[in-house]
């Protein structure tokens, strides 16, 4: 069994990889390799996502063996994995029925600081001109 690498680009993340291929490795596998080395491998199931050929922008079978639909007369074949529209419509679907995710917390509220509140010599000699130029500076930005 020679092995040999196809370079496949991840659309989702913008990622690429080598992915080892042989005679008897699937679409599925190339998928699957792709999604366990992927940065988001933790939030990605392998069976929401197809390979592609964009060279001839021909979706490539999951259960074929990539020596099957191995492009012929194509010297730098450009694969990329992609998400199936239907997952996204899914999420998208999900999303409008449950509403954005609210987050709920404790107000944080920072511990009284008597530094602060009390007044020095140089804030009780603010002149009113420091005072409006300031004003107009907040206003302009």
């Amino acid at each position: 069994m020679e092995s040999k690498t196809i370079e496949v680009r991840f659309k989702q993340t913008g990622e690429h990889f080598s992915v080892p291929v042989t005679s008897t490795t699937t679409i599925k596998d190339i998928i699957k390799y792709v999604c366990e080395q992927s940065i988001s491998s933790a939030k990605i199931d392998y069976n929401n996502y197809y390979l592609v050929l964009l060279n001839n922008e021909d979706i490539l079978n999951d259960d074929k063996i990539f020596e099957e639909i191995r492009p012929l007369g194509i010297e730098n074949p450009d694969y990329q994995l992609c998400r199936k529209t239907a997952t996204i419509v899914d999420l998208l679907r999900e999303y409008l029925i449950r509403g954005p995710t609210r987050r709920i917390g404790e107000p944080q509220i920072p511990p009284d600081n008597t530094e602060s509140s009390t007044k020095t010599e140089s804030n009780k000699k603010v002149s009113v001109n420091q005072i409006s130029r300031f004003s107009s500076f907040i206003i302009f930005v």
